[in-house]
C-alpha cells in the first residue's frame, strides 16, 4: 500500500508542476 502513494506522489507533483524539460 505505502509502495503506491510513493509511486503516485510524483505523478501528482508532475501535473501540479510539469519538469522544466517539458519547456
Amino acid at each position: 500500500c505505502e509502495a503506491e502513494l510513493v509511486i503516485t506522489l510524483p505523478d501528482i507533483l508532475k501535473q501540479y508542476l510539469p519538469s522544466k524539460e517539458e519547456k
